[in-house]
């Protein structure tokens, strides 16, 4: 019996790149411009950031998952630039192209007109001040019971600590929550992992199957309660 459904946030509930990582990247370093003086220099640092990330992300000995502000010092000397602007700055950037997904408002109605409580499982890289403004800006500041982030718990997708954190959240067990994803070897995969029902959203599944798929959220709220009497 389904007692929770979990969301992914950035590719399914919304979009959160403005057109891709290149052109996000893009954006953000001339956001920075004024702080770095050229935009290749601001550039050049922004891809470096991008870098440090996947590569603590990749090392099973790293700092586990790591957060924005965190990484700036690495690539922002600390006697030029205040890292905790720097983050503000690209959040900033960030939200400016953080818009719905089509079909994302109905589909979080349909889990509420269905009584069950819901809950945010985000890969937080810009921490919890973005993630907190996103939801404002969406007008989704009071639809989850518990928002978790990655940053804060040290693990992120596909690891079982993220989807379990999220369980403890609310107290609920995985194979009492669906969760609804979009990136099929993160969401999907993790999810399925610890026992969580699953929908991916977006493109086609290739390796893991989820137990529903869909092409974008519209017909979330159909598809709901098939979910819910198989489960």
């Amino acid at each position: 019996m389904l007692k929770a459904v979990f969301w992914d946030l950035g590719g399914t509930l919304c979009r959160t790149d403005g057109g891709g990582k290149l052109l996000g990247a893009v954006r953000i370093a001339r956001a920075l411009q004024p702080l770095c003086g050229s935009f290749l220099d601001s550039l050049h640092k922004v891809l470096l950031v991008m870098q440090e990330y996947k590569k603590i992300r990749a090392d099973p000995a790293g700092d586990g998952e790591p957060e924005l502000k965190d990484l700036i010092p690495r690539v922002f000397p600390v006697t030029q630039f205040d890292p905790l602007l720097v983050t503000r700055i690209v959040y900033e950037e960030v939200l400016k192209h953080t818009s719905l997904l089509p079909g994302a408002e109905s589909a979080l109605a349909s889990v509420t007109a269905a009584g069950l409580p819901m809950v945010l499982v985000t890969d937080g890289f810009y921490g919890r001040e973005y993630v907190q403004h996103a939801l404002d800006e969406l007008g989704m500041k009071d639809k989850f019971k518990a928002v978790v982030i990655s940053c804060e718990v040290g693990a992120g997708k596909p690891e079982p600590a993220l989807f379990h954190a999220a369980c403890r959240a609310i107290g609920v067990k995985p194979e009492e929550v669906l969760f609804v994803g979009d990136k099929e070897d993160r969401d999907i995969a993790g999810a399925a992992g610890v026992g969580m029902k699953t929908v991916l959203v977006g493109k086609a599944p290739r390796k893991n199957q989820p137990d529903l798929f869909l092409p974008d959220l519209r017909r979330f709220p159909e598809k709901l309660p098939v979910l819910l009497e198989n489960a």
